[in-house]
């Protein structure tokens, strides 16, 4: 039964560390610092509580929905799963990126704060037209994937991608706070993010409606963006009109995209909810994100489709085997 997936995957992790120990041939020394051991449970404990305040927030909206009943968590977990899969491999790759990275900086301010905003520039370009696309095209993407069985999972899917979308900012702003050696202050922006849900949490629940909630969601991620990049900017000893220079060509190019394609769902009518028409509104609204940033934000966009460039394809100009994730990390870390 259940037991079978939590035993297999204990045993994976005995074994990755079985394994890693055995690659790198490191053995841990029989030396004891109560030094080391202060410093690493100052920071880690921070960790630890952002992480757990962190996992709360995440997750209120399950634990209200299943008050709901079977059917509506079924249909919530669609809407919410769409749009976050592909948050989520956008929120790794950059905080594997950024952290390194902002780490070597600490002792400069200006180029960390510099570094901040311009992956900020670059996660966003990157993030904003994938989920302000998907709440657009919601509708042809839950009908095509699940069936007409899930059309009320529709509304909720099209909030919750604009929701995942402001949620990227936070793969920008936590490895400020870890970088600098203080996690425990970013917890405060959880905190506020589980309050505000869960304010909205009990009006969804008297109104016993998925697009409540998914409204409830929303309104706790914004809230908690806005604090951390107040607390952000303050820590960096910037303005808050840099953060929006940074957002400022993703934000006007995905609403650009945004009515372009609304104005081929109106054309394509029906057609539109078969995959060629998803297809081709899809093809449209990628070349009016383009288009609007080449001709409105060119330096942006072309320094975002260098970089990207440089992550995809490996690099060959480096004798020592460097991969192109590593030049864009010093791209990033230069202010490119």
């Amino acid at each position: 039964g259940a037991w079978s997936v939590i035993i297999g995957r204990v045993l994976g992790a005995a074994a990755s560390l079985a394994a890693a120990f055995a690659l790198s041939r490191w053995r841990p020394l029989a030396t004891f610092r109560w030094s080391a051991v202060i410093q690493d449970i100052s920071f880690n404990v921070g960790v630890l509580v952002n992480s757990v305040i962190g996992f709360l927030a995440r997750n209120i909206d399950y634990w209200i929905v299943g008050r709901l009943g079977v059917r509506a968590l079924g249909v919530y977990f669609i809407a919410y799963v769409l749009p976050n899969v592909l948050k989520r491999r956008l929120a790794l790759a950059g905080t594997e990126v950024m952290f390194p990275i902002l780490s070597r900086m600490t002792d400069e301010r200006e180029r960390f704060g510099r570094a901040f905003l311009d992956s900020t520039r670059f996660i966003t370009i990157a993030g904003f037209p994938m989920m302000f696309g998907l709440a657009v095209v919601a509708d042809s993407v839950v009908r095509l994937l699940f069936g007409i069985a899930y059309l009320d999972a529709i509304r909720p899917t099209s909030i919750l991608a604009v929701a995942s979308g402001v949620s990227i900012l936070f793969t920008t702003m936590n490895p400020v706070f870890l970088a600098d050696g203080v996690p425990l202050r970013a917890s405060v922006i959880p905190v506020l993010r589980i309050l505000v849900t869960g304010a909205g949490m009990v009006i969804a629940l008297e109104v016993g409606s998925l697009v409540a909630v998914s409204w409830a969601v929303f309104a706790g991620i914004m809230a908690a963006v806005t604090l951390g990049e107040i607390l952000v900017v303050r820590r960096l000893d910037l303005r808050l009109r840099d953060v929006a220079r940074a957002l400022a060509p993703a934000t006007v190019c995905s609403l650009v995209m945004v009515a372009v394609v609304l104005g081929a769902k109106r054309i394509l009518g029906e057609a539109a909810l078969t995959w060629p028409g998803l297809v081709a509104v899809v093809a449209v609204g990628a070349a009016a994100y383009l288009a609007c940033g080449m001709l409105m934000f060119r330096r942006a966009f072309q320094t975002f489709l260098k970089n990207l460039r440089t992550a995809v394809v490996p690099s060959r100009r480096r004798a020592d085997g460097e991969t192109g994730a590593a030049e864009l990390a010093a791209g990033v870390g230069d202010g490119a």
